[in-house]
């Protein structure tokens, strides 16, 4: 098994402090999540148990965010206490989706509910005190293909609805990174990782742009610069 810790920088003294670690923090005995948490690492001789791909800070709350692709969790780490304060997602997830779409413990990367609100081996990178926008790879959806999701929530009440999502018109599907933000005015900055892709795109769903690279590209995680002139 591979290990996922948070570590803040180092001190005076030259040691960074461990914030949390999964394996010791999380509360839960590791299990066998779903095929790709083998299957994905296999040349490194080991499994993958959450694959921790994204870790925000939250300023106003001071909590770091951090998202497990396996494990389809997004969850909140107080950076004092190193207390977990909440999950979204996931198998010991407690949010509870106001569509209705629920996640079965013992299936829990069978994702698929009759309001597809819930997220399948996900990218993130943005989160606001309102919502959150993820790049949903969809490695357990049916069809096979990437999305981007947006969402409402009260992490208080522990509630979320999915308000957005938009599937690429040539059905792009990702195993692998994908990204997206939400930009000032409201539309999202896409990357379509495989593809060589990056879109624009309106809360209507309305491809404002699209750019590709070479055949054999992939661009990874995405920002937006508003000029590249001081």
């Amino acid at each position: 098994f591979t290990t996922d810790a948070i570590y803040t920088a180092p001190t005076m003294d030259g040691e960074p402090r461990r914030v949390f670690s999964v394996f010791d923090d999380y509360g839960h005995t590791p299990w066998h999540v779903c095929s790709h948490s083998a299957t994905e690492v296999a040349i490194f001789g080991g499994e993958d148990f959450t694959h921790g791909n994204t870790l925000m800070f939250d300023a106003a709350t001071d909590n770091f965010l951090y998202q497990s692709k396996f494990l389809d969790a997004l969850m909140a780490i107080d950076r004092g206490s190193g207390a977990l304060e909440w999950q979204a997602g996931g198998r010991f997830g407690t949010f509870i989706d106001e569509d209705g779409d629920t996640i079965d413990p013992e299936r829990a990367y069978d994702v698929d509910g009759p309001h597809q609100t819930w997220w399948s081996h996900a990218h993130m990178s943005h989160a606001w005190p309102e919502g959150f926008v993820l790049y949903d790879n969809g490695t357990h959806h049916s069809p096979l293909v990437s999305r981007i999701a947006a969402y409402t929530w009260d992490t208080s009440a522990h509630t979320l609805r999915r308000t957005f999502a938009f599937t690429n018109e040539s059905g792009v599907y990702d195993p692998i990174l994908g990204d997206v933000r939400r930009l000032n005015g409201g539309n999202y900055l896409v990357s379509w990782t495989m593809s060589g892709m990056l879109t624009e795109v309106t809360p209507e769903g309305r491809v404002v742009w699209r750019a590709s690279a070479e055949l054999g590209s992939a661009i990874g995680r995405i920002d937006y610069l508003e000029s590249f002139y001081p």
